[in-house]
């Protein structure tokens, strides 16, 4: 049986171009911080992020996530 993969896309909502587009082992905030780090340099900074509000970007904690925390320092 084949190792899962996850496919993360940093997407362009007004062009819908992939501005980032990635296999990784996990899909995890680490993962995801990442490649947005990687598209925001390439491209430049969002003027807003949608995500589908899965569990790499919200915290199940109080608190902020790691992602909010960079989105936010970025």
């Amino acid at each position: 049986m084949a190792e899962a993969r996850w496919l993360i896309t940093i997407l362009d909502d007004h062009s819908r171009y992939a501005t980032g587009s990635e296999l990784f082992k996990q899909g995890t905030t680490e993962n995801v911080i990442w490649l947005l780090d990687q598209a925001i340099h390439e491209y430049s900074r969002p003027r807003e992020i949608l995500t589908d509000h899965g569990s790499q970007f919200w915290s199940v904690r109080r608190g902020e996530s790691s992602f909010q925390v960079f989105c936010e320092a970025n």
